[in-house]
Parts: C-alpha cells; sequence; structure tokens
C-alpha cells in the first residue's frame, strides 16, 4: 500500500515539474498568449505584458514578425472576430502599426509603419482620428466599439497596449 502511494505522489511531483518545464521553455521561447491562423497571415496575441509602441514593434521584430497592419474591410473584420473570440469583449487595446506622418508643408496621411505603404482603408471609431498628436492607431476591443480604430499617442513610453504581430 506504501510503496503504491509512493509511486504516485512520486508520479505527480515529477509529472508536475515536466509540465512546468514545458510552460517555461514555451514562454522563454514564444512570448504571445494565443497565435491566430487567417488567410494568408499567422497573427500573434501578446496579452500579458502590454507595451508601449517601440517595445511592441521591437518585440515583434525580435521574432521576424511585424505589428499588425490591416489591408481591407474583410481583414478589418477577421482580425477583431478572431481577437473577440479570444479575448472577448473586455476592454482591451492593441497596437497596429499605423502611424500619421505629417510634414512641413502640412500633409496629413496615414501609413503602415512597418511597410511605409499609405493606408487604404480605415475603420476609425465615432468622433476619430482626434488630435494632432494621437500619431498611432489602435484596435479598441469592448462592448461599445467591438474593434474600431483610435488615434492615440504612440511616442510615449508611458502609454502602452497590447499587441499582435503578424508573419509577412
Amino acid at each position: 500500500m506504501f510503496s503504491i502511494k509512493f509511486c504516485f505522489l512520486f508520479l505527480s511531483v515529477l509529472a508536475s515539474l515536466a509540465v512546468g518545464y514545458v510552460i517555461e521553455e514555451t514562454s522563454a521561447n514564444r512570448p504571445w498568449s494565443h497565435v491566430l491562423d487567417s488567410n494568408n497571415k499567422t497573427y500573434y496575441v501578446y496579452l500579458t505584458p502590454s507595451y508601449s509602441y517601440k517595445a511592441a514593434k521591437a518585440t515583434c521584430e525580435k521574432y521576424d514578425l511585424r505589428v499588425l497592419t490591416i489591408e481591407s474591410e474583410e481583414e478589418s473584420k477577421r482580425v477583431t472576430d478572431l481577437l473577440l473570440s479570444e479575448v472577448g469583449y473586455l476592454y482591451k487595446t492593441f497596437w497596429t502599426s499605423g502611424t500619421r506622418l505629417q510634414d512641413d508643408k502640412l500633409l496629413d496621411y496615414w501609413i503602415w509603419d512597418t511597410t511605409q505603404e499609405k493606408i487604404k482603408f480605415f475603420d476609425w471609431g465615432t468622433g476619430e482620428p482626434t488630435g494632432e498628436n494621437e500619431n498611432c492607431i489602435q484596435i479598441i476591443l469592448n462592448e461599445f466599439s467591438k474593434g474600431s480604430w483610435n488615434s492615440y499617442f504612440c511616442k510615449n513610453s508611458d502609454l502602452t497596449a497590447y499587441v499582435v504581430c503578424e508573419t509577412y
């Protein structure tokens, strides 16, 4: 009887150590919380921790990925649906690589920072974009916005959001 209990306890401890090692190894090599496949892209969602835009971009680049770009209304809906299936309507904000360019000729337009291509499709929330200093685009998930875009301050390293990286 003693040996059976001992063997069970021993195996339980070994199993928990093995699981802990695998989780630790996985999180060290792949820090994303969720992997979402859709059409020709794979999206890597980082829910912990939140990042400044600069840190988000560096994190994606570290794994040969780039910060999210959205090229069409269909892709915007697909990404929003994928994110909602993972996190629901809890209030969360996610960086995209959308960036406002302003120059001395007062040109004001938006590009994808990671590709340098002009943005052709927008999914702005009501009243957006706001403020000339809000130079980045975030996706907002909550029960009201449901994935609409928000302009936000990206040059301040204290302001953070979660990040979605993608293959390219």
